[in-house]
Order: C-alpha cells, then structure tokens, then sequence
C-alpha cells in the first residue's frame, strides 16, 4: 500500500503497512536503513567538498 506525500511529490509505504503478519515490525528495519543510507551519503558529500576545498587551497 503506498501513500502519496503531497510536501515531497513522492509515493512512500504507508506506515504500519507492512508491521502486521509474520515478518515483524518492517517499517523499524525500513526505518533504520534509510537512517543509515542518509548517514552514508552525507559523509560522502561531505569527504568530496573537502576534496574540493583542499584542491582549491593547494592549486
């Protein structure tokens, strides 16, 4: 089931959704990983502006 946000413009999972049945509480697993790509992709953004930034110093 999925939910249009209409702040975003972007289809999600409707939350608690998938939490019903044998597969647990999928939406704390869900949760936790866009957490963690979030995490991921900041600390790449942030490593490449650095690059940028010291390139600009040295050059």
């Amino acid at each position: 089931m999925m939910v249009f946000d209409r702040e975003d413009s972007a289809w999600y999972p409707k939350r608690g959704y998938f939490s019903r049945g044998s597969w647990g509480n999928l939406d704390e697993v869900f949760d936790s990983l866009l957490e963690c790509l979030k995490g991921t992709v900041a600390k790449r953004i942030e490593y490449s502006l650095s690059i940028i930034a010291d390139s600009q110093y040295l050059g």
